[in-house]
């Protein structure tokens, strides 16, 4: 009901000499809460079948493994890395590859770099002349020289140099580069060139705008992940009694990047702070990652980070 999975199988191929394994693992949450897990190992002796089932301890690795084991778990183990939007892939919430909403744009990138090589290699000067004239020996490069079996005096020899059309070529590149990012929320000019068109303010903060929700969207997927995952370890930590912590907090930090410039907003504080609109205690806590939530702990970082007058003005 609440959107987690409560019944996964998995699949895992290997191969011992020149047997084919393959081990089937379902996962499955009882009515009681209990995790079950069963496990199968089948056989084969080529890849695309999945052959006889065997015993566990046929395979090194799958010896110590159980058939069906529970554990009081009220889940199925594993963490979901739920997408922050439907994929383009079967229409669900699972996560695929950032690219896969353009991997027909980038294909056509790909056929458009070959046809341009392509313009390339016809643009090269060609020499036309009769056959006759071609050293067998390979003095004059095939490349250059091009030979007709005509009368010489009919041919003679001339010079043929097409026109390139590299401009129209990478035109077309920067149109498919620019597509590619609007398709999957990038910002205008992260694959293309973004002095190729005049834009209006708007056009651009919108486009930075996508970009931004984007990054924020997939911030999001990963915190969630990560404290669905500290909360999976906890409740294994009781099932294997391991002395770990209930409700561990979990802090994330993503640094510089795209959305937060930490240089910049120091030089924020420090000028708060010279305009007397925030206390120095406050932006060195920030600075260094240190509590200052009580009077004792501001007090340590006076003391700590404060020079002698700063202290004494403070106080």
């Amino acid at each position: 009901a609440d959107g987690a999975p409560t019944d996964i199988g998995t699949v895992e191929c290997t191969t011992v000499g020149n047997d084919y394994f393959t081990l089937l693992e379902r996962r499955r949450v009882e009515p009681d809460g209990n995790l079950v897990i069963e496990n199968q190992l089948y056989r084969s002796k080529n890849v695309e079948s999945l052959g006889t089932k065997v015993p566990l301890k046929e395979h090194p690795a799958y010896k110590d493994l159980a058939e069906v084991c529970a554990f009081p778990l009220n889940s199925v183990g594993l963490v979901w890395l739920k997408a922050p939007m439907l994929n383009c892939v079967d229409g669900s919430y699972d996560g695929v590859s950032v690219f896969a909403p353009a991997v027909g744009l980038i294909r056509n990138i790909d056929k458009n770099e070959a046809q341009l090589s392509g313009e390339f290699a016809r643009g090269e000067s060609r020499v036309i002349l009769s056959a006759d004239m071609l050293n067998r020996e390979g003095v004059f490069e095939d490349h250059l020289f091009v030979g007709l079996d005509e009368d010489p005096e009919q041919v003679g020899i001339t010079v043929f140099s097409p026109q390139l059309r590299e401009q129209a070529f990478l035109n077309r590149k920067q149109e498919y580069l620019r597509n590619v990012e609007s398709i999957i929320g990038l910002r205008r000019g992260t694959l293309s060139d973004a002095n190729m068109e005049d834009r209006t303010a708007t056009e651009i903060t919108s486009s930075a705008g996508d970009y931004n929700l984007t990054v924020i969207d997939f911030q999001k997927v990963w915190e969630e992940a990560v404290q669905e995952t500290v909360a999976l370890c906890c409740a294994l930590a009781q099932v294997y009694c391991l002395p770990l912590p209930q409700n561990p907090e979990v802090s994330i930090d993503w640094g510089n990047g795209v959305l937060y410039d930490e240089d910049k907003k120091w030089s924020d504080y420090k000028d708060m702070v010279a305009r007397g609109i925030l206390k120095p205690e406050l932006a060195l806590a920030w600075r260094f990652n240190l509590p200052c939530e009580t009077q004792e702990e501001c007090a340590y970082i006076r003391n700590r980070y404060l020079p002698e007058e700063k202290v004494e003005s403070s106080t």
